[in-house]
């Protein structure tokens, strides 16, 4: 609270700076700096400088950013039209946390709580050891129509692919893999992502197909391009 209201009163900052920092930035091309990937579905935000800024001004201006690793997730919230903030912070990595905060929000502003809807990808992952690649495939399937009450996106399965990976479940990782590709057809990444499980299974070339796919949707795909040139260089 202390830092918060420091802000304010410009013991940290001259307003001219945060005044900078509270605006959305712009790339090269002059499109505006998103938010990637929607973080914890909050709507949709912009990069400033060092914040994040909700386009949705129904409730105010409201600037934020989060943090988090393993086992410690956290959020920070200002409303400047208000002067309103709110700090969450998490020690088992929630998932929830992100929209719990906006909800807190909108409960100061007498809006009604939003719905927080549970992630397919955990439901996925604990049915893939559990029962296997069928059943697995057949919740997930099952519940990712019920976008109210869940929720299911690109980037988290292929952190879950990763996640696999990285504590040596290479089976359970190529099938992640795999079934991304599936979900998400159009998207390069999955195949460069899936290429990569291959190539660490030893099968070169079905990691080399992946790959060549993701350049096929993606010809500037840099990952693919190194996955590619490293392949054919090794003898």
């Amino acid at each position: 609270m202390r830092y918060d209201k420091a802000l304010y009163n410009g013991v940290l900052l001259k307003a001219a700076t945060l005044n900078e920092a509270f605006t959305p930035a712009k790339l090269k091309n002059g499109a505006v700096d998103e938010v990637w990937l929607n973080i914890g579905g909050m709507s949709q935000a912009d990069n400033g400088l060092g914040w994040f800024i909700f386009r949705d001004t129904s409730m105010g201006k409201i600037v934020w950013h989060t943090g988090g690793m393993p086992g410690c997730t956290t959020i920070f919230m200002r409303n400047l039209s208000k002067k309103q903030m709110v700090v969450i912070f998490d020690n088992i990595n929630s998932e929830k946390l992100y929209p719990k905060a906006l909800n807190a929000l909108r409960i100061l502003n007498g809006k009604a709580p939003l719905t927080i809807p549970r992630s397919l990808t955990k439901i996925y992952a604990k049915a893939l050891f559990a029962k296997g690649e069928t059943y697995a495939n057949g919740l997930l399937y099952r519940l990712k129509s019920d976008s109210l009450h869940y929720t299911l996106n690109e980037n988290d399965m292929n952190n879950l692919g990763y996640a696999f990976l990285e504590h040596k479940h290479l089976p359970e990782a190529l099938t992640t893999f795999k079934l991304n590709t599936l979900l998400y057809p159009q998207s390069d990444n999955v195949y460069n992502s899936y290429g990569d499980a291959l190539l660490e299974s030893g099968d070169k070339a079905a990691a080399i197909a992946m790959y060549r796919r993701s350049l096929d949707i993606n010809p500037k795909n840099e990952d693919s391009i190194k996955a590619l040139k490293s392949i054919t260089q090794q003898p």
